[in-house]
């Protein structure tokens, strides 16, 4: 990352705000895919360590939406400082698949919501040993 922030001149394009728009270039065209899904994966990890932070005993849907919208603004945040430092460029197809791979990431939420609550279920149930 320090690399590739570091190697870049600071003559960042602006902004895209077109979605999923093809680059003009043959070369970066071909890789445009694979672009995409990297930026979704990057984000993967947030979303399962944001949506792990929360309390327990918070609702599994309001952990969903914080976990949301905690990822949107940190990837908003990535993307305003590209474009304002001149290193990068502003597109919305980054955030979108940010906010993806953010969503991707929290899905084992509900899962571990659920054998929480099969656990706990099956524990009240236990008949003790005599």
């Amino acid at each position: 990352l320090l690399v590739t922030v570091l190697s870049r001149d600071g003559t960042g394009s602006g902004g895209a705000l077109e979605l999923f728009r093809l680059p003009a270039e043959p070369g970066p065209r071909d890789e445009y895919p694979r672009m995409l899904l990297m930026n979704a994966f990057l984000f993967v990890p947030l979303g399962m360590s944001l949506g792990s932070s929360w309390p327990r005993t918070m609702p599994v849907f309001r952990c969903i939406l914080y976990t949301a919208l905690g990822g949107l603004a940190v990837t908003l945040t990535c993307e305003l400082l590209q474009l304002i430092t001149g290193l990068g460029t502003l597109e919305a197809d980054d955030l979108v698949m940010n906010l993806s791979g953010v969503l991707l990431g929290m899905t084992h939420l509900p899962l571990s919501y659920g054998v929480r609550y099969l656990i706990a279920r099956a524990a009240k149930h236990e008949v003790p040993a005599s």
